[in-house]
């Protein structure tokens, strides 16, 4: 009989491990789309990470875990199927991958962010009418109110948010600088 060159144990969690996870497998009938689509948003807006097709997964954070037990009822309300389910992983290279996704999934977004505050900040300097300068204001607060959603919904926290932080700030003080030149000449 060949044995298991399995090196971690499948009857309890990854030595060490103390991160709880919550995980829910779902399925909603296809039509209407926008069902799936409110839940997808929904999950979204909790910061939950799929593992595959109608199954996602976050810390297990007791308020998260309440949000999931909502969206199961919410899913068996549109004569779909929901079941949670909460636990530890197995190996700690599994927990590592994990925290990596979640990561990864706020690191893209950061990245877009940071793009359009420094596309913003270009933009400012060139900017020569009032009316302009407080569109791009206007711009510069949805980016702002944007990357506070992302924190909001970010359980492992990832470098990228300092850059973004940082091209928000540059795009504000350009934006600055433009009205009150732009002012100025107004004046």
């Amino acid at each position: 009989m060949e044995r298991s060159r399995s090196t971690h144990s499948v009857v309890g969690p990854a030595p060490g491990s103390k991160r709880e996870w919550a995980l829910l497998v779902y399925r909603i009938p296809s039509h209407p789309t926008r069902l799936r689509a409110q839940i997808w948003r929904k999950l979204r807006r909790c910061g939950a990470v799929y593992l595959q097709q109608s199954v996602c997964l976050l810390p297990a954070t007791s308020e998260l875990t309440e949000n999931l037990l909502w969206l199961a009822e919410e899913i068996e309300g549109m004569r779909g199927g929901a079941t949670g389910f909460r636990g530890l992983c197995l190996s700690p290279r599994a927990e590592g991958r994990l925290v990596g996704q979640f990561r990864a999934a706020t690191g893209a977004e950061c990245a877009r962010l940071a793009r359009e505050a420094e596309a913003l900040r270009r933009r400012a300097k060139r900017l020569k009418a009032l009316d302009d300068v407080e569109a791009a204001e206007d711009a510069l607060k949805r980016l702002r109110t944007a990357f506070l959603r992302l924190k909001a919904r970010t359980h492992f926290p990832d470098p990228a948010e300092g850059r973004v932080e940082a091209a928000l700030d540059a795009a504000r003080l350009a934006l600055e600088s433009t009205g009150r030149r732009v002012a100025t000449r107004r004046g």
